[in-house]
């Protein structure tokens, strides 16, 4: 009985303890300090109108993007609008004439308006002439993505490899074997006919030379060659190439050259860069005055021996005011040579060319690269965005591989038999356009290739690509020229590109990296060259093969491997560009 009776009272004590403390509780809550209250009160009240104030200026943005859609301007602007310049030049025009000072402005105005646009809630209150721009932009660019997978499929810039095998595996093998002598000799131009020697004797031997210190050489007359000395009456040429011929010449079962006729399989794009080798041509200086014919240099330049400046080569000899003009020409050349390079990694073998040339950007570093000035959104591994102009397409590609920093263009450029040092040991060219008087064979027309260490001509054709040793003793003939220089039709014209290196380019790289060289150094060295009359360039080539002189240490920091590619992105990707008359940052 005792224990059934105090169990009940046990519960009734801890239920009255219990009201007791949840009457405390509820009795300090109800007095908590006013100060808190009115804190939290005012946070509620903060938080809700930055609520409301985003959804004001939502509300707004969106009533701009309508103004935006509904202007006539833009509409014609963004129908037309092929690449990321062109929008470039839409957020401007928006920024400039529609959009008020008191919103800051978005930096993807274009993908803000779009995603707006996409939005079903705003289908109806979407501008009618806008939502037609964007419907046929949809069309249109559904038949830009099918045309540019066309063009890659047909163009050979992407075999795989076992296509790229196939091609080389169907390539004639041609033995060959070094000469004892060069033939042509060395140092001479070639003639291959009577009236090419007549036409050309005045300009190789009678004129005045750009540069006191070079020696003037003389023409061998390949169809007299006992003329030049009675030792060569029975020498002769071991290989003739046709112009339709492609083949391999091997020596000991190492190749010596490989020549591919009609690489580009589109006509398209081989006029492409043959447009932008005629941009370069007419406005950069010629880098050999003393050759016939016109080759500018473009890429990246180590400077002259005097002055040390890793960059951009500094060429420029017409309209040097026109910055815009000459960063679409930086583009569309550093484009061409994009084509090349894939070109070369689609069509020729890793072993030995590739590896020769991978090996060589390894030494350099992969972030070097011919990146059009900073025009092609380069990364650290030497890929980016490159253009072709077909028509009023422009077929952008991106992410992709770009080519080695250096090369050459040319028009109507012929050297006599030499050879020359380089970082890497293959070189590689692309004839993008060849024509001359139709009355003539075309092996009378000149401007043919030859390698004479193995006494090997290569006919001159259009399309042709080349691959060959630099080292090994070669030269481009002369071109029969004609005096009606009225008639287009009867004209001259061979042009081309070439991916080669000087010397000195991988020393200033490595001085650089190391911190031999500093960015400040380079700095002045701009600054002065930017102060000077103009850069001719007209020796810049010839400098390219001298060694790197010593320049003055001014860090002796080492430097990891990481560091080096953050000094190469400070140095050659986010370093301002400067004017080119000015020197002045843009």
């Amino acid at each position: 009985m005792e224990t059934t009776t105090a169990t009940p009272a046990i519960k009734r004590d801890s239920l009255v303890a219990e009201l007791d403390q949840s009457s405390l509780f509820s009795t300090a809550k109800r007095h908590q300090p006013a100060q808190s209250q009115r804190s939290v009160d005012e946070e509620h009240i903060a938080a809700t109108v930055v609520q409301q104030n985003n959804h004001k200026l939502k509300r707004r943005k969106y009533e701009l993007y309508r103004t935006i859609a509904a202007d006539d301007e833009i509409c014609d602007s963004w129908r037309k609008a092929t690449d990321k310049p062109s929008f470039d030049r839409i957020a401007s025009d928006i920024r400039m004439r529609l959009w008020p000072s008191d919103i800051p402005f978005p930096s993807q105005i274009i993908s803000n308006i779009l995603s707006w646009a996409s939005n079903p809630t705003i289908a109806d209150d979407l501008p009618l002439r806008f939502r037609s721009v964007l419907a046929a932009r949809k069309q249109n660019n559904t038949k830009y993505k099918k045309q540019k997978r066309n063009i890659i499929k047909r163009s050979n810039l992407t075999l795989n490899a076992d296509a790229k095998r196939k091609l080389l595996d169907s390539l004639p093998i041609i033995e060959c074997k070094r000469q004892s002598t060069p033939f042509p000799p060395e140092d001479l131009y070639i003639s291959e006919t009577d009236e090419i020697y007549r036409k050309n004797m005045a300009f190789v031997l009678e004129r005045d030379l750009p540069d006191s210190r070079l020696s003037r050489k003389l023409i061998f007359q390949l169809n007299h060659p006992s003329s030049w000395d009675e030792d060569l009456q029975h020498r002769k040429l071991s290989h003739d190439l046709s112009p339709a011929d492609s083949g391999i010449f091997m020596e000991n079962n190492e190749p010596v050259a490989i020549i591919i006729r009609n690489a580009c399989n589109d006509n398209r794009i081989l006029d492409f860069v043959d447009d932008a080798i005629q941009e370069t041509i007419a406005t950069r200086n010629n880098a050999r005055k003393e050759d016939r014919g016109h080759i500018s240099q473009m890429g990246l330049s180590a400077g002259s021996r005097k002055r040390h400046k890793l960059g951009w080569v500094r060429n420029i000899r017409k309209a040097k005011s026109d910055t815009e003009m000459h960063r679409r020409v930086d583009y569309d050349a550093s484009s061409a040579f994009a084509v090349l390079w894939s070109l070369v990694r689609s069509l020729l073998p890793d072993d030995p060319i590739l590896n020769d040339f991978q090996k060589f950007i390894g030494l350099l570093g992969s972030d070097v690269r011919m990146d059009g000035n900073h025009t092609m959104d380069a990364d650290s591994e030497g890929r980016g965005t490159y253009h072709i102009q077909i028509g009023d397409k422009d077929f952008v590609f991106r992410n992709a591989e770009l080519a080695p920093p250096c090369g050459v263009m040319a028009e109507n450029y012929c050297r006599f038999i030499h050879n020359e040092s380089q970082p890497h040991k293959w070189a590689v060219s692309l004839t993008s356009s060849r024509s001359f008087d139709p009355s003539l064979p075309s092996i009378d027309a000149g401007g043919h290739f030859y390698i004479a260490s193995y006494a090997i001509r290569i006919q001159a054709a259009r399309n042709t690509l080349i691959a060959w040793r630099p080292g090994d003793w070669h030269g481009t003939s002369l071109f029969n020229i004609n005096p009606d220089t009225s008639n287009i039709k009867l004209q001259y014209r061979q042009r081309g590109l070439c991916i080669v290196t000087g010397k000195r380019i991988l020393g200033a790289v490595k001085k650089w990296r190391s911190g031999l060289i500093s960015d400040a150094d380079l700095d002045k060295e701009e600054e002065a060259e930017s102060s000077t009359a103009e850069t001719t360039g007209d020796q810049s080539i010839d400098l390219w093969i001298k060694d790197l002189q010593s320049a003055t240490k001014t860090s002796t920091t080492k430097e990891s491997h990481a560091d080096h590619g953050i000094r190469a992105s400070l140095r050659l990707k986010q370093k301002p560009r400067k004017s080119y008359t000015t020197g002045v940052p843009i």
